[in-house]
């Protein structure tokens, strides 16, 4: 039995070079995507977590390594952050020093625990790179996975494009799960998110997550208006199984977000074809009233403060103001939930 805990970690397949792959999606997915950067992104480790809990005076060692490039990590504890950044450098196994981290003992724990995790859990969060676990050496001290009581009561299964991703730590899921006090598994796949069979027969067959949303559609513009009924047909494919196979749990259906397609002076094939992408979502989430609710994409964006030129990806800011304003759209959707 590990030691430590990996979250949103479906397999850990092993990796060429010795190690484990931190993977997000089964190995049997990678090579059976429909995007041209499919086959890399469902590689990605981005939002897995190493978490433990220990007492060990002297910390903990960690060995890990970039399965290609280099990775980016976030260091918490409990709620809060550590440090915002740490790299994984290209080409070789790094020994991570943990150390242990003194709390101020005059503080009411009540108050750290706001955001849902208590805060003797270490959190190792994990950028968009795929990443290899390679060992763990506790030097003498004790060390566990999380109990159940010190990790927030409810999971949240994200799936959808580079925006649900984020391209750090500061992203709309990692805001809204800590407004809410949720614990997030994120499936965000940059550049890809087709709603293949697999995933979708993946995310249906998974008991692990209370409620999900799926945020569909920007990624599979294909600039031609009346051409969406292949995408009609995976949305309908993934509500249905999903529907089927959990019933009674809550799925949110988010529609495009507000994007520059969308305020175009002259009106382009694009924007039709997203508009018609998010009459797509609206008629299939009615389809499904008694578990699929819809969350207007575009009201979560008031305007493009702390988004980057395309208009597209938001930045830290822009993040979020989205996670914010989707967590009070959770909760009004289901007061009875959150």
């Amino acid at each position: 039995m590990h030691l430590l805990e990996f979250h949103n970690v479906a397999e850990m397949p092993a990796a060429p070079g010795g190690g484990e792959y931190l993977a997000r999606c089964p190995q049997s997915l990678w090579d059976h995507t429909d995007s041209p950067v499919g086959p890399l992104t469902i590689r990605h480790s981005t939002g897995c977590e190493i978490r433990f809990v220990t007492d060990a005076p002297r910390g903990i060692r960690l060995w890990l390594r970039p399965a290609h490039g280099y990775a980016d990590m976030t260091y918490l504890m409990g709620n809060h952050v550590l440090s915002p950044l740490e790299r994984l450098e290209e080409g070789r196994i790094t020994c991570l020093q943990i150390d242990p981290l003194r709390l101020e003992p005059n503080r009411d724990p009540a108050v750290r625990r706001r955001g849902g995790f208590a805060p003797n859990v270490f959190r190792i969060y994990f950028h968009p790179m795929s990443v290899v676990f390679h060992g763990v050496d506790a030097m003498g001290g004790t060390l566990r996975p999380p109990h159940a009581d010190e990790k927030p009561r409810l999971r949240w299964l994200a799936y959808g494009s580079s925006i649900t991703q984020g391209g750090t730590f500061y992203n709309y899921v990692n805001a809204a799960a800590q407004m809410l006090e949720v614990d997030a598994l994120n499936l965000g796949m940059g550049g890809s998110c087709f709603i293949e069979k697999g995933i979708a027969d993946f995310i249906a067959g998974r008991d692990d997550w209370d409620f999900a949303t799926f945020e569909l559609g920007i990624n599979m513009s294909n600039q031609q208006p009346g051409k969406n009924q292949v995408f009609a047909d995976k949305v309908e494919y993934l509500l249905t199984e999903v529907t089927q196979r959990q019933p009674g749990k809550a799925v949110f259906l988010i529609t495009i977000f507000d994007n520059g397609a969308l305020h175009e002076l002259e009106p382009s094939g694009w924007q039709q074809d997203q508009r018609e992408k998010n009459a797509i979502l609206r008629a299939a989430a009615a389809r499904h009233p008694a578990t699929v609710h819809l969350i207007d994409g575009e009201a979560l964006v008031p305007d493009f403060r702390g988004f980057k030129p395309d208009l597209i990806h938001p930045d830290a800011f822009g993040a979020a103001r989205m996670g914010i304003n989707l967590a009070e759209a959770l909760r009004r959707a289901r007061p009875d939930m959150f």
